[in-house]
Parts: C-alpha cells; sequence; structure tokens
C-alpha cells in the first residue's frame, strides 16, 4: 500500500508539469476476465496450463498529455479484481453421487498505467492503439482455494507466498466517438511471476471491455488540444 501512495504521489507530479499539454479527462468502466497461468516445473514432465477465467468489475480515472499531433501519452488509476475460478469434483458429505462446484479466488489491485495512445483521426471517430505498462499493487486476498490445497498438501499451497505487487505489460485498441465516449479492449499480462516458487511458477492475465467517457466534456471552459488536428477525410 505504502508503495501504491508513493507512486501515485510520483505520476501526479509528473502530471503537473504537463498541465499546458493536457487534454481529456475522463473515467472508465471495465467489464474484466482473468485468470493465472500456472506451471509445475519440476515435474518429469513439466505441466502448465490455466485456471477458469473469473468475470469481475473495475474502474478507472485517466488524463491524456498530446506530446505530438498523434501521440497522446495516458497516465491511468485503477481499480480491479484479478484471480480465477477453480473447479472442483466433490462428494456431498451425506453421501451421494459426485457434484460439480467453483470456488472464487479473487485478488483486489490498485494500479497505475503509463499508456501511450497512437491514433488515427477521422470525421467524428477515432481509432487507436494502446500500447504501455501497469504496476499492480495487491490491496486485499480472497482465496476459497487455499485451505483445500493446503490439506493436499499440493503444490499450489505456495499461494501462501503470493507477492503484494506485479508489473505487466498492455496492449489493446479503442475508439473514441465524438470527442466523448470510448470503447476500448485490452489485454495484460504480468511480466513478474506473482508466485515463484521451487515448485510453481503463476502468472496473472487479464482481458477487458472498457467504456469510458471524456469528463473535459461537461466543463464548459476547458479546451481540446486535438481539435486542430486534420482529419484523414482531409488529407489530399
Amino acid at each position: 500500500m505504502r508503495t501504491f501512495l508513493v507512486l501515485s504521489a510520483m505520476c501526479l507530479l509528473f502530471v503537473s508539469g504537463h498541465t499546458q499539454s493536457m487534454g481529456h479527462f475522463g473515467f472508465l468502466i471495465k467489464r474484466t476476465h482473468s485468470t493465472h497461468l500456472f506451471k509445475f516445473p519440476n515435474k518429469p514432465f513439466p505441466e502448465k496450463g490455466y485456471f477458469s477465467f473469473l468475470p469481475e468489475y473495475g474502474f478507472g480515472f485517466y488524463l491524456e498529455i498530446a506530446e505530438h499531433p498523434y501521440l497522446r501519452v495516458r497516465p491511468q488509476l485503477n481499480y480491479h479484481v484479478k484471480g480465477f475460478n477453480h473447479v472442483i469434483n466433490y462428494t456431498p458429505a451425506g453421501g451421494g453421487p459426485n457434484q460439480m462446484k467453483t470456488l472464487a479466488n479473487r485478488f483486489h489491485y490498485g494500479s497505475w498505467d503509463l499508456l501511450a495512445q497512437v491514433h488515427s483521426r477521422g470525421r467524428g471517430l477515432s481509432p487507436y492503439l494502446i500500447l504501455g505498462f501497469r504496476g499492480d499493487f495487491l490491496l486485499k486476498k480472497e482465496t476459497e482455494s487455499e485451505e483445500l490445497w493446503k490439506q493436499a498438501g499440493h503444490e499450489l499451497e505456495s499461494y501462501q507466498t503470493y507477492r503484494p505487487y506485479s508489473f505487466g505489460a498492455v496492449a489493446g485498441a479503442g475508439i473514441e466517438i465524438m470527442g466523448g465516449v470510448r470503447l476500448e479492449c485490452e489485454g495484460n499480462l504480468d511480466v513478474l511471476q506473482v508466485v515463484r516458487q521451487r515448485d510453481l511458477l503463476v502468472r496473472n492475465a487479464m482481458w477487458s471491455v472498457n467504456l469510458g467517457i471524456n469528463l473535459d466534456r461537461f466543463f464548459p471552459g476547458s479546451t481540446n488540444p486535438y481539435a486542430s488536428l486534420p482529419c484523414i477525410s482531409d488529407s489530399p
């Protein structure tokens, strides 16, 4: 948590030094699907795979800095839930046929993104690519599977050593509509392993669909530094 607050302060200082080139600022709602990619490296035939996806929601606040007519730098603060669903086959206590049960494992994160948006302007529509990095800082962990693994002596009990932070890459694409609403699809894969033990390696993987709105449109005194950019359709 302390690292997250320090990084937040550094990002605010960075933003304060670029107020003259500041563009849009706004809010995102995210529909996310995440999982954990795991690997057992010390088995005779190293086993790897992933769990069932965990659907969740998240949100973010962003602002854009116009560093070039078609390039925007976008610092962004997020809250999201990563994790996975663990489906098990169990026998009810009173007997009877085996049943399936889903155990949800949630890892609540605050994160800072530093993203680059490469735009291609058109009339009313501005498609763009997203590339950048994300720093995740663990706020809370809810693991329904951990006690089960511990009792079974399974390699996955190493989740007790889960890292409180992670760093990863972000890539995606989006479209901005009439300078006010944006729709994005993005993927996020950890570079660091959140569990790194002799018997187990784990990374987070997540993709999301984001719906955003540029809040500066509701402030009459705000300016849009992109308004004077030429449209592709206007070029000879």
